[in-house]
């Protein structure tokens, strides 16, 4: 969070972090507030969670193929740097865990989630944030043991209720239930 991705997207722009950060910006940090990023960058950072510490190279497209020369270029998993160690991701694991393990689901019955749902104001205009408007979310990998796929779910403005956890949740799941089924 905070640098560039260096991916060929047009989401891929710098978010910086506060340059200054005391007691109050630390503790507005802590719940959400103050810091913004985009959805790559945080699909990015869970998975350095689900990866034990480690950030790898995003990349979108796996492999190319010519058919006219019958040639395909795979795109292989890099390992980029450490940002975190082994012990904070399983214990930041754990949390989403438990977290998860509030959503009933036959994928909880049959697999580990870990995921966090979030609610995010949204900046205003003119200073401040929207009175009503809200970004609801919902971040996870699964399996948690030996993760397979990280997923993010962002509603801007959802319709029916602001909360993350009752309008990003339910479709996480719907969709992640799909990979789950394939894998």
């Amino acid at each position: 969070i905070g640098e560039p991705l260096n991916i060929d997207l047009q989401e891929d722009i710098r978010t910086p972090l506060p340059s200054k950060v005391g007691p109050v910006e630390l503790a507005t940090i802590s719940f959400g507030q103050g810091i913004s990023t985009n959805s790559m960058q945080m699909v990015r950072a869970i998975s350095a969670i689900a990866n034990n510490g480690v950030i790898m190279k995003p990349y979108i497209v796996r492999s190319v193929y010519d058919p006219q020369t019958r040639e395909e270029i795979v795109y292989e998993p890099q390992e980029l740097r450490r940002v975190i160690k082994p012990e904070t991701a399983k214990t930041m694991t754990q949390m989403m865990i438990h977290s998860a393990s509030r959503y009933p689901s036959w994928i909880n019955q049959s697999y580990q989630v870990a995921g966090k749902s979030g609610t995010s104001q949204i900046p205003s205009k003119s200073g401040g944030y929207q009175e009503w408007g809200t970004i609801a979310s919902y971040v996870g990998f699964a399996p948690a043991d030996n993760p397979k796929f990280v997923m993010l779910v962002k509603l801007t403005e959802p319709k029916i209720d602001p909360w993350g956890e009752t309008t990003a949740v339910p479709i996480w799941y719907d969709v992640a239930e799909k990979i789950l089924l394939r894998l």
